[in-house]
């Protein structure tokens, strides 16, 4: 079972490589999670695997949406090229 050390140590490299990854998504995230609460002195153990999880999602998620985009802008270019190439070339006759 893991510490709640161990984990906080996952949650900052999870945030970390989405805040050096897609830093315009980064933003969005909050720093602290809302699970902890201040008032509240012993955070679970529950709590911050929830938050784990979470962060792990989000970094899945966003990679599929990058795939996705760069796929489509792949396409894009594709069809510049296609479209230039076709307009460049000489008439047969």
């Amino acid at each position: 079972m893991k510490t709640i050390n161990e984990i906080t140590n996952e949650i900052n490299n999870y945030t970390s490589i989405i805040k050096n990854t897609f830093p315009e998504l980064y933003d969005k995230l909050t720093e602290t999670p809302l699970f902890l609460s201040y008032e509240k002195k012993d955070n679970s153990i529950a709590d911050y695997k929830s938050y784990l999880s979470f962060l792990k999602s989000q970094l899945t998620e966003l990679v599929k949406i990058y795939e996705l985009q760069k796929h489509e802008n792949d396409i894009k270019q594709t069809k510049s090229t296609v479209t230039f190439r076709i307009k460049k070339k000489p008439p047969l006759l």
